[in-house]
């Protein structure tokens, strides 16, 4: 694969959707993506229809999309009564929509990257019945005519969100911009973990109700957030309740003032419903039918406490936080018998508002409390921060900016302003040209076997040698990768920067590029960059130690720095097998073979474990199965980390080695593959091809073309050049990069 088509000015965020579908597509026309054993139950992949056709489809009718009159229709809806949902005292339906749009974007946890209105899960169980979704399916049923006027190419995702954004701008709100491009999922397996389910219950168990603890995105399993009325309920715990927020914002990735600006932003708008003491009723697990019919005959029931912030709940201003500020404020019980506060104060001509424990708790901490007196003295400063923090907040399970369409995407929200939004990255000079591959794999093997200072080799066939070395750097690189949120990969070589390079996984790593490989780097300046070298020298090891030829397109390239990725977290998925290849897309086959790749001891040992399955560095093949099965493993603690040894020998496993005996599925693909070492070496190769090329970000005619009016050749090489097609739309777009996607992954096999 010499040569990649990326056609001009690509849309990147249909690169990657269809590149996430890229094994679909393989599998459908190529014989090289395996499937599980008959039986095996089917992975589901976050995020991504694994439809082609769908998909396609999808991006197709996402062309003839105009969000401008999408816009038009739910503003004309927001005053339009319906009989679903009829108006109280606030005549208006905008409140509603922001609540829906907020409560499905709230989900988003950084700890996987789950959640978020990208797939619009919030159609589904188990978010459908969570308590805090109470009466959001009827703000669905508001939405239905304007879905069904547009139909597929407006997702539900794109449609909660902008009906969201539409409503706070129809009330005097900042506009944020709009980032479209959601793909509606296929059911709500995708956010199944979020709870309250077996999986999560098994997998991430909330040990203390009404203090749930991280992972976990909340306090409360069927709470978005947390428990409004306090800690366990209780309202006098204001401060507790606001070290809850602090931590549940945190972990949605807020700081303290977005989390301020969030909260009183959107307690601006509308009211809280609960004059029944009966309750909404049956939730849609219970009664699919009629869920939440209300338990009294008149009113509006949701929450359960009762009341406004504000005296104009459908006017944009600055009131909510002069009202926390101004006022003192007491604790009742409210019209169901939940507690919520009230001015405390014995004059009778007092304005009828409320304020929940939530809300009191940001009056009560220090920290909080500076935040809100500056917004109640400065409408500006609120304007500027509630934009900001809403686009985040609506925004940040897409991943890259680039994946967003629209013409209005963060108009007025800069890159500067919001660092996380964007994966900007600094290509070579010469950016269309890239060097012959084999001439950089022979740079590779001319410093793969020269020993230097502080970087300690691996012994490979009796000699030094880095090249287990350079696998386990391109394995580290491209192993963060998560379609959860589009984090991660060796696409911008993050490996470079923290957070991931002080990962202790990831030890010594910056040595081995500086020191080792910065010569080859070098050799090729302005033509090859760190993400492309990093790949390729995994592979040329791989191929040396016994690896069918691996497929690679190149033309990654690096990113300025690493503050997009700090929400990434290898602690926790790192060590559980099945975990990551649901985050990453990857497949059965695909996993258990990359457990055999060849180990770096000296790699291993630096990140603070102790040996490995054989005493010096191996070949690829099946031996590793063929130890794991052998063996008795006991666990075994090496530098605090968890590893198991072999009875009596002084061989050694990881954690995740250990789950292809562990789990059944995985224990007989490893069956398969000791039976037929050709098998596992075709896997092994494409399984490989499939993890380079997870998070590639655009194609290379999307790059910034900085120094390209005058691209020179590679030093001592053919020039390879991109085709940058024009294409008139989208739909054309969709193609081009379509077809050059599989054929950088399917080209040796198709």
């Amino acid at each position: 694969a010499g040569r990649c088509q990326g056609s001009e000015r690509t849309p990147a965020m249909l690169r990657l959707l269809l590149l996430a579908s890229l094994a679909a597509a393989c599998a459908a026309e190529c014989p090289m993506f395996g499937t599980p054993p008959e039986g095996h139950p089917p992975i589901v992949l976050p995020h991504i229809p694994r439809d082609v056709g769908y998909l396609e489809d999808y991006l197709a009718a996402l062309d003839e999309i105009d969000f401008a009159a999408v816009k038009t229709d739910i503003t004309a809806a927001l005053s339009e009564e319906n009989s679903i949902w009829p108006f109280d005292d606030v005549k208006s339906y905008g409140p509603l929509l922001i609540r829906l749009a907020s409560n499905c974007a709230g989900s988003y946890r950084e700890s996987d990257g789950r959640g978020g209105c990208d797939g619009a899960n919030i159609r589904f169980e188990p978010e459908l019945s969570w308590a805090d979704n109470t009466n959001l399916e009827k703000a669905r049923m508001l939405l239905k005519p304007i879905k069904e006027k547009y139909g597929l190419g407006l997702s539900w995702g794109d449609l909660i969100v902008l009906a969201g954004n539409t409503a706070v701008e129809a009330m005097g709100g900042p506009a944020s911009g709009f980032c479209g491009g959601r793909v509606d999922s296929a059911d709500g397996g995708e956010t199944d973990m979020l709870g309250p389910s077996e999986a999560q219950q098994k997998a991430y168990p909330c040990v203390e109700a009404g203090n749930c603890q991280a992972p976990l995105g909340t306090t409360e399993m069927g709470m978005v957030y947390v428990n409004p009325g306090g800690p366990m309920g209780d309202a006098t715990k204001t401060q507790e309740m606001a070290d809850q927020i602090r931590r549940v914002f945190g972990l949605k990735n807020f700081n303290d003032e977005e989390t301020v600006a969030l909260i009183g932003g959107g307690h601006t708008f509308g009211r809280a419903h609960g004059p029944c003491p009966a309750g909404a009723g049956p939730p849609p697990s219970e009664n699919v039918n009629s869920p939440w019919p209300g338990l009294c005959l008149e009113g509006h029931y949701t929450s359960g406490y009762h009341g406004a912030w504000t005296e104009t709940p459908l006017v944009w201003n600055n009131d909510y936080f002069k009202n926390l500020e101004t006022h003192s404020w007491m604790h009742y019980a409210g019209p169901s018998g939940k507690h919520q506060w009230k001015i405390n104060s014995t004059e009778t001509d007092l304005p009828e508002i409320m304020m929940l424990t939530s809300d009191i708790a940001l009056k009560t901490d220090e920290k909080y409390h500076a935040i809100v007196k500056q917004f109640s003295e400065d409408q500006t400063a609120l304007d500027e921060a509630f934009k900001q923090a809403w686009y985040k907040f609506m925004t940040q399970d897409m991943g890259p900016h680039a994946r967003c369409v629209g013409e209005d995407v963060g108009a007025d929200v800069t890159d500067d302003e919001v660092e996380w939004k964007t994966q900007s990255r600094v290509e070579p000079k010469n950016a269309r040209s890239q060097p012959n591959a084999e001439s950089v794999k022979d740079q590779v093997r001319s410093v793969m076997a020269t020993v230097v200072e502080d970087v300690e080799p691996d012994t490979f066939g009796g000699s030094d040698d880095y090249g287990a070395t350079f696998i386990y750097l391109a394995y580290r690189c491209a192993a963060t990768y998560r379609q959860s949120d589009f984090l991660g990969g060796c696409d911008g070589a993050y490996i470079r920067f923290p957070p991931e390079s002080d990962w202790d996984v990831n030890e010594g790593l910056l040595d081995v590029m500086e020191k080792i490989l910065k010569p080859v780097y070098d050799h090729f300046e302005g033509f090859l960059s760190w993400a492309d070298l990093i790949t390729y020298a995994g592979i040329t090891a791989l191929e040396d130690m016994g690896s069918e030829p691996i497929e690679f397109c190149g033309f990654l390239g690096d990113a300025p720095n690493g503050r997009t990725q700090d929400r990434l977290d290898w602690s926790g998925q790192g060590n559980n097998l099945r975990e990551w290849m649901e985050l990453t897309g990857l497949e059965p086959r695909d996993v258990v073979a990359l457990r055999a790749m060849p180990r770096s001891m000296m790699s291993l040992e630096r990140a603070g474990y102790t040996g490995s399955w054989s005493e010096e560095t191996q070949m690829l093949s099946t031996d590793f199965y063929k130890v794991l099965m052998a063996e008795k493993w006991l666990p075994f603690v090496s530098n605090g980390k968890q590893q198991y040894k072999a009875d009596k020998k002084p061989l050694y496993m990881l954690v995740e080695d250990m789950h292809i005996l562990w789990d059944p599925e995985f224990y007989a693909i490893a069956e398969q593959f000791v039976g037929d070492e050709e098998e596992f070496k075709a896997a092994f190769s494409l399984a490989w091809s499939k993890l380079i090329n997870l998070g590639r970000l655009a194609a290379p005619s999307e790059w910034d073309k900085i120094g390209m009016e005058e691209a020179e050749e590679p030093p001592e090489e053919e020039e390879i050049t991109t085709s940058a097609a024009s294409v008139g739309s989208t739909v054309e777009m969709v193609a081009a990069v379509f077809m050059a996607a599989v054929a950088v992954v399917c080209s040796s096999r198709c």
